[in-house]
């Protein structure tokens, strides 16, 4: 069945339908159909969207994470990447898959502040 972060979106008049495992909630009505002698489901619309973190109607985007964006430089950054890779290997070796961990966090001090530059004691 649908999990319950589903289920609680749907209500009367509603039908939620599972498309590539993304869940979508439509507008429903029933019929009396003549010839099968029962009532028979009508879709009138789609609705939108239920996701985890809750439904998205009709035409509006999943909302974007808010705050501050920063964009660090390339070419500084890199030849750091590049002249560190011996340094980047041995801590690999040393460590495992925690090695680039050790590493990125070890750099983290050259990228204070958005600029390239180290504070010495």
């Amino acid at each position: 069945m649908y999990p319950e972060w589903v289920k609680k979106h749907k209500k009367k008049g509603t039908n939620i339908s599972r498309i590539n495992g993304k869940y979508y909630l439509y507008a429903v009505t029933s019929v009396w159909n003549k010839e099968k002698g029962r009532a028979q489901m009508v879709n009138k619309g789609y609705l939108g969207r239920i996701t985890e973190e809750g439904f998205i109607p009709k035409g509006e985007k999943k909302q974007k994470r808010e705050g501050p964006v920063s964009v660090k430089e390339f070419g500084a950054t890199n030849t750091l990447y590049e002249m560190s890779a011996d340094i980047r290997q041995r801590l690999e070796g040393s460590f495992g898959k925690d090695g680039l961990t050790v590493y990125t966090l070890a750099l983290m001090p050259f990228f204070k502040n958005n600029t390239f530059s180290v504070q010495l004691p």
